[in-house]
This record gives structure tokens, C-alpha cells and sequence, in this order.
């Protein structure tokens, strides 16, 4: 029987062929080798992520008026209250066993098992920033160090009008003040000294607001230099000044 024989070409395309399906087969094997090693550690790595840490921190012992809505910053001789949290695998970790110690400036101020939370009064300078700095050194997953600015302000004292373009046509004159960042908890607290060119107004029943009657004969133009000094005890004081020039409606 005739039986026709493969042609050298035929048998070079088969022999090809299987060289292409080792090649593509062996490639695949090593792709799924990589992914499996590699793309397992990264999962890994991924589910065992460095923690998270947050310190927040609240001020007692300065004062803002009620209107104020920003951060309140401390001063001097204000009491700061700093809280640590630890964030790991996306909950919540109990520090409670560990000990932690608290730094401003990288001067130690205290800390000890459980000291999630410190209070301390701030000896950096007013109108310089302090660095708060934790440390947790027995954490699990391994040595955790955090830091935070605080601003230490010194006391702002601030000549509040509602009169734009610093001209005024009303009569009488008025002018309240706002402190802020002062080492008192109430208003009462705070004593408030005024001067309208120069000359002292007292007897106020309301100190921290200003009324200036004008006389009869005031003219368009006159200028009313504010001054205003409040003080908080005997050493704290803050002024501010504004100068308003008097324009009658025609």
C-alpha cells in the first residue's frame, strides 16, 4: 500500500508548533510562580500595613469670645490636654498595657503605662511653635513615634466696629472688644481700659464695649483715635487701636 511520506517542511511546522506550546506553557508557569510568591507576599504586606497614629489635643485656660469657631491656641500659662490613638488593620488598638512617654521639644514631660493621654502647661515662649512628640516603644508591631505642632500665642486683643472703610455717620460712636487666647475661663476675668484721643473713658456699664456721644459740634472729617488695653490679671495685656474718621449722611 502507498503510503505518502511527510514532507521535511510539514514535520519543521510541527516541530515549530510543539516549540511555541513548551515556550507559551513554560512562561505561563513561571508567570503563575512570580504571581503566586510575589503577589502573596504583597497581600501580605497589605493586611499587615504600619499603623496609624493621631494625637488631638485641647486647651483649657484661654479665653475666646463665643463668636469664635477656629482652634483655640494656647498661651503661656494655658493647660494643654494631648490624646494618642493607634489606628492598625483599621481598628481601634489597645495601648492601655503599653507605656507611653510624652515630649515637648524632645524635653521629656511624663508618661508611663496606659498615659494615652497627658496634661502639661507649655514652657515654650508665647508667639513660638512647640513640638509635641509620643512614643510608644513596646507596640507590637514595633517602635511608634508621632509628632504634632502647637502654636503658643501670646494674647490678641482686637477693636471690633461695624463700620467699613473705617468711616462712621452714627451717633453715638460704638466699638466692642474681642480677646482672644487670654489665661482666663470667663470674660469676667478680663478688666478693659479705653481712650478716644487720648482721653480716658470710664465708668462703662458694659466694659468691653465703647459708646462716644458726639457733640454737636463735630464736623465731617474728625478723626476718633480708639485705643484699647485688656488685661488679664496683672501682667497679661494686649491693645489694639483703630483710627475712624466721622462722615455725616448728606
Amino acid at each position: 500500500m502507498y503510503r505518502p511520506r511527510k514532507s521535511i517542511h510539514s514535520e519543521n511546522a510541527i516541530m515549530n508548533a510543539m516549540i511555541r506550546i513548551i515556550r507559551v506553557s513554560c512562561c505561563a508557569a513561571i508567570a503563575f510562580f512570580i504571581l503566586a510568591v510575589f503577589g502573596g507576599a504583597t497581600s501580605v504586606r497589605a493586611q499587615q500595613s504600619a499603623p496609624t497614629t493621631v494625637i488631638t489635643w485641647r486647651v483649657t485656660g484661654s479665653y475666646v469670645p463665643s463668636s469664635y469657631i477656629g482652634k483655640v491656641l494656647p498661651n503661656s500659662e494655658s493647660a494643654i490636654t494631648a490624646s494618642v490613638m493607634v489606628f492598625d488593620n483599621g481598628k481601634i488598638a489597645n495601648v492601655s498595657g503599653d507605656t507611653v512617654y510624652w515630649y515637648l521639644n524632645n524635653t521629656p514631660l511624663g508618661g508611663g503605662p496606659g498615659a494615652t493621654s497627658f496634661t502639661f502647661t507649655p514652657f515654650a515662649g508665647s508667639g513660638s511653635a512647640a513640638t509635641l512628640k509620643v512614643e510608644i516603644p513596646d507596640y507590637p508591631g514595633g517602635l511608634i513615634i508621632k509628632t504634632t505642632p502647637i502654636y503658643i500665642t501670646a494674647p490678641i486683643a482686637v477693636i471690633r466696629t461695624l463700620y467699613p472703610a473705617a468711616t462712621f455717620s452714627a451717633n453715638p460712636l460704638i466699638a466692642s472688644a474681642d480677646p482672644y487666647f487670654f489665661p482666663a475661663t470667663s470674660a469676667n476675668q478680663l478688666s478693659y481700659e479705653w481712650s478716644v484721643n487720648s482721653q480716658a473713658i470710664s465708668g462703662a456699664e458694659n466694659p468691653d464695649v465703647l459708646h462716644v456721644s458726639l457733640g454737636p459740634g463735630t464736623t465731617a472729617g474728625s478723626r476718633f483715635d480708639i485705643t484699647l488695653s485688656v488685661a488679664a490679671g496683672n501682667s497679661t495685656i494686649a491693645t489694639d487701636e483703630k483710627i475712624l474718621t466721622y462722615q455725616p449722611l448728606p
